[in-house]
């Protein structure tokens, strides 16, 4: 993804570049947050048995390749734990 933003920006400018990092920010109302959740909670091990780090690391692997800022990746692991 990143390859195409460079390539997007040398070719068509900044404006192509922030529509690709429009596109990467992980939201909760997107389908990919959704099924995300959905495979935290697939999991034979319990989400609170995961240590804070852990829950963090494998959220941002699930919502790979879609970027979460810190408020978000905290935002999707308290909402995982309500499952």
């Amino acid at each position: 993804v990143e390859v195409l933003r460079e390539l997007d920006l040398r070719t068509h400018g900044e404006e192509r570049a922030r529509q690709w990092d429009e596109w990467q920010k992980a939201e909760p109302q997107r389908l990919e947050w959704q099924r995300a959740l959905e495979q935290v909670n697939a999991r034979s091990r319990p989400w609170s048995d995961w240590n804070a780090e852990e829950k963090r690391e494998f959220a941002r692997l699930l919502l790979s390749p879609l970027r979460a800022n810190e408020q978000r990746l905290d935002e999707f692991v308290r909402e995982a734990g309500r499952e």
